[in-house]
């Protein structure tokens, strides 16, 4: 059985790039915003729950869902956005065990995760890593990654947790504040740390 990572953090903190020093480790990665994308796709249980909760405008004319539309309404509206966390998160955890069952043999892997914790699937990792940066710099990279302005970006901050929630439950915590030389010392220390825990 792998031991599993957890990886989280706040969106903008930089979570897809120190994900992609355990990938040039060899190491497996499960992304989590890619899962959350596979569990909607038409025909899928979890799509059909949010049409019957939200309505057949959260679609789009070729019947996959709006991710635009969602996006909107759920992060204006903290209900709805729980409703659609108790939709996606069940959905989420069983494909998660899924694939760790097909990384059996891997002596680790790691779980891409921004809502690990919310979704219950800290539950399924030995060893969990959160990634903080300045809430200026988030802001930007959230602008800048998803085509959007300041306000919307702003909305998908509020959203979040402090990043106490996230550090407060890990055993590591990688700051990535835009330095690339003090980012790779940091995922140097954490590599020597995993390595040191497998022997």
């Amino acid at each position: 059985m792998s031991r599993v990572v957890g990886l989280t953090g706040q969106t903008g903190a930089g979570k897809s790039t120190v994900s992609g020093y355990f990938r040039s480790w060899g190491i497996p990665v499960i992304d989590c915003d890619r899962v959350a994308r596979a569990v909607v796709e038409p025909g899928c249980p979890a799509l059909l729950q949010a049409v019957e909760a939200f309505g057949p405008e959260i679609l789009r004319e070729d019947g996959a869902l709006d991710r635009a539309a969602v996006a909107a309404m759920v992060f204006s509206d903290p209900e709805k956005l729980e409703k659609w966390c108790d939709i996606l998160y069940p959905a989420i955890t069983e494909y998660i065990k899924e694939r760790l069952k097909e990384l059996e043999e891997e002596p680790l892997a790691v779980l891409d995760a921004p809502t690990l914790f919310e979704s219950g699937a800290y539950r399924l990792c030995d060893f969990i890593v959160s990634v903080t940066a300045p809430a200026q710099e988030r802001l930007r990279r959230i602008m800048v990654r998803d085509g959007i302005g300041r306000e919307a970006a702003l909305r998908r901050m509020s959203a979040q947790r402090e990043d106490a929630f996230y550090t407060g439950r890990s055993q590591a915590v990688i700051q990535n504040d835009g330095s690339p030389e003090k980012l790779r010392e940091q995922m140097e220390r954490l590599r020597k740390e995993l390595m040191d825990r497998e022997a």
